[in-house]
C-alpha cells in the first residue's frame, strides 16, 4: 500500500506564526496543473514512455559537480526521488516514470536547489495517519521560488523531502546548515533601523510579518531601534561605539527613502573621520526593507517593492556598490543621495505634501495636481560637467551581473582628505563645464533608474547602480497640457532623449544650479533641502548594497 497523500503542516517552533509569511507545506517550486476533466472522468495523459536509465541522464541535476554525499531516497508528495549533496547545492532526480497519485505526474521539484539560494534546512518528525507506518522523517528545505511573469519578484517556498531514517534526515540537515554558515557574505548580525512614522504608518507590521521572520530562519541576529524624529536615524549611526560597529555586519532601513539617505549619511560621516570606525564602516552593508510612500531605492535595487525579496536579499547576504551623489549647498552643508535631485515641479510637489502628511500617501497625488495647476516655470543657470557615453555602445537597462557595473570596485576611503569628503564644489574649477540658462519646469538630477511604482521602467531606464555618471533631465518652460504629456510619458517608458522637444537629457559628472528670481525648492530622495544653490558630484561605488541588481 502507498503512502497516505494526508500531510501535515511543519512550521518551526515561533517562525512564521503569521500564515502569510509561509506558503503551506504544499508548495512548491513549480505551479501545479490541474488535470483535465471530460464528461465528469478524470482522465490522465498516459506516463512518458521512458526507462529510468535515460530518464535520470537527460536530467541536468546528473551533469552537476561532483557528490559529497551518497544518494538517498525520499519522497515529495508522493513522487520517489533521488537526492545526494554536491558542492553546488542539493540534487533531486525522480527514480521512476511512473506515478501512484494523480496530481504527481504534474508536479516537477527542481534539478537542483543551490546553497546560495537556500535559507536554512530542519528536520521534523510527524506522525503517520495509519497504524502500520513508522514516524514521517521530515527534511524541510527554505527557500524561495520566482515568480514566472516577474523573475525579479521571490515567494516564500519550503520542500518537504519525506523518509523514514530519523538518523540520515537530521544528519543532512547538519550538513546543509554547516555549509550555509560558512559562506562568509551572509550577515550574522544586523542594526535593523525602523521608522514607525513613515508612508502609511505600517513599518512595524512590515517588519514583524515579513522581514523579521525570513531573519529568523537564516539565524541573523537582528538590533531594532525606532526613530522618533527627523535625523535620528542619522544620530542612532553616527553615536555607535568601534566595538558597536564590529559586532553588526550591516544596517536595514525598515522605511522609506529618506530613512535610507539618513543611514547613509551617517555612515558616510563616520568613514569621514578615519581611523579604525572609519575602516569598519566602509566595509559595512546597508539594505532596505521597503515601508514608505514611493520606496525609489528598494525598487531600483530588486525590481519590485516586495518586503520579503528585500529581506531575502539581505539574507542570503548578496553585494553591490552603489553610486552616491554628493549634494553641497552655498551654506557649507552637504548631504548624500542615491535616487534623485529635483528642482522645479518635483520640489514644490514634495513641499506642498509635506503639509498634507496626515493624509497619508494620497497627499501626493493632490499635491501633484496642484503643482501641475500652478504651471510654475523657474529661471536658474544650470552647469554641468559632461561624461562620454560608454564606449558609443547602445545603452542598456541595468540588470543583474551588468556588464557596465561589473567593472566597478566598491569605494574604501576613509578620512577627510577621501573624495567624497571633499566638497563637490571644487570640481567648478574644472575646465570642459556648459552652461545653461532659461526657464525650467523640472531640473533633476539621477543617479540610478530611479524605478517606482509610478515609473515602473525608472525615471532614467539606462541608468545604472554603479556606472559613475548622472542623468541630468532639463525640461524647459512649457504649457501645463505639453508638460502633462511629459508626466503621462514617464510611467511607461521614462524620460527618453527626443521624446519631447522642451526635454533635454545629458549625462554628466558634476551639476551647479545657480537660480535666479523666484525660487522652487529642491527634493533629494524624499528629503527637502534648506538651501537652493547646490553643487552636485557622483561618486562611482561610494557604498555597499545588500542587493545583486534586477533578475
Amino acid at each position: 500500500m502507498g503512502q497516505h497523500k494526508h500531510k501535515t503542516s511543519s512550521i518551526p517552533d515561533g517562525v512564521f506564526a503569521d500564515p502569510t509569511v509561509l506558503v503551506n507545506s504544499e508548495a512548491s517550486p513549480l505551479n501545479v496543473r490541474s488535470p483535465q476533466r471530460r464528461s465528469g472522468i478524470l482522465r490522465l495523459p498516459p506516463p512518458p514512455k521512458v526507462s529510468e536509465e535515460s530518464l535520470i541522464t537527460s536530467t541536468p541535476g546528473a551533469h552537476s559537480p561532483g557528490k559529497t554525499s551518497s544518494e538517498v531516497a525520499f519522497t515529495i508528495k508522493g513522487r520517489r526521488v533521488r537526492a545526494w549533496l554536491t558542492s553546488v547545492g542539493l540534487n533531486l532526480i525522480p527514480t521512476s516514470a511512473s506515478w501512484w497519485t494523480p496530481w504527481a505526474h504534474w508536479y516537477h521539484p527542481p534539478d537542483c536547489i543551490p546553497f546560495e539560494e537556500i535559507l536554512s534546512a530542519c528536520a521534523r518528525n510527524r506522525p503517520s495517519m495509519l497504524p502500520c507506518k513508522a514516524l514521517h522523517q521530515h527534511l524541510i528545505v527554505y527557500t524561495f521560488k520566482r515568480q514566472r511573469r516577474k523573475r525579479c519578484e521571490w515567494k516564500p517556498c519550503r520542500i518537504v523531502l519525506k523518509s523514514q531514517d530519523a538518523e540520515m534526515v537530521q544528519e543532512w540537515a547538519m550538513r546543509i546548515n554547516i555549509v550555509l554558515r560558512t559562506e562568509s557574505q551572509r550577515p550574522t548580525n544586523l542594526l535593523v533601523v525602523l521608522n514607525p512614522y513613515g508612508g502609511a504608518r505600517k513599518a512595524r507590521k512590515i517588519w514583524r510579518k515579513k522581514a523579521q521572520p525570513v531573519f529568523l530562519l537564516a539565524g541573523i541576529k537582528c538590533t531594532v531601534v525606532e526613530t522618533q524624529r527627523a535625523e535620528h536615524a542619522k544620530e542612532i549611526v553616527t553615536g555607535l561605539s568601534l566595538s558597536e560597529l564590529q559586532s553588526f555586519d550591516g544596517f536595514v532601513a525598515v522605511g522609506g527613502d529618506g530613512l535610507f539617505q539618513e543611514i547613509l549619511n551617517g555612515l558616510l560621516a563616520i568613514r569621514g573621520t578615519g581611523g579604525q570606525a572609519g575602516q569598519v564602516a566602509a566595509h559595512l552593508r546597508l539594505g532596505h526593507i521597503p515601508a514608505g510612500s514611493t520606496d525609489a531605492v528598494a525598487y531600483s535595487l530588486n525590481g519590485c517593492r516586495s518586503q520579503y525579496t528585500a529581506a531575502v536579499h539581505i539574507a542570503l547576504g548578496d553585494r553591490t556598490p552603489l553610486d552616491v551623489m554628493r549634494i553641497d549647498m552655498s551654506s557649507g552643508e552637504h548631504r548624500y543621495a542615491v535616487c534623485v535631485a529635483s528642482y522645479g515641479y518635483m520640489g514644490d510637489l514634495m513641499r506642498t505634501s509635506e503639509r498634507l502628511r496626515f493624509l497619508g500617501p494620497v497627499r501626493y497625488g493632490l499635491a501633484g495636481a496642484w503643482t501641475l495647476l500652478r504651471g510654475a516655470a523657474y529661471e536658474a543657470k544650470v552647469s554641468y560637467l559632461p561624461c562620454d557615453m560608454m564606449g558609443g555602445a547602445q545603452p542598456r537597462e541595468c540588470r543583474a551581473a551588468c556588464n557596465v557595473c561589473a567593472p566597478a570596485l566598491p569605494s574604501r576611503d576613509v578620512g577627510d582628505t577621501a573624495a567624497f569628503m571633499t566638497s563637490s564644489r571644487k570640481s567648478l574649477a574644472q575646465d570642459g563645464w556648459v552652461h545653461r540658462q532659461g526657464r525650467f519646469k523640472s531640473i533633476m538630477a539621477v543617479v540610478t533608474c530611479c524605478r517606482s511604482d509610478m515609473s515602473t521602467r525608472g525615471l532614467s531606464p539606462h541608468g545604472h547602480l554603479c556606472d559613475g555618471r548622472l542623468h541630468l533631465l532639463l525640461v524647459h518652460a512649457t504649457s501645463r497640457l505639453h508638460y502633462l504629456r511629459f508626466l503621462a510619458s514617464i510611467p511607461r517608458e521614462g524620460v527618453r532623449p527626443g521624446r519631447f522637444p522642451f526635454v533635454e537629457v545629458v549625462d554628466c559628472t558634476a551639476v551647479h544650479l545657480l537660480p535666479e528670481g523666484m525660487q522652487s525648492c529642491w527634493n533629494a530622495d524624499g528629503e527637502l533641502l534648506p538651501d537652493n544653490e547646490v553643487t552636485m558630484k557622483v561618486h562611482r561605488g561610494l557604498a555597499d548594497v545588500f542587493a545583486r541588481g534586477i533578475e
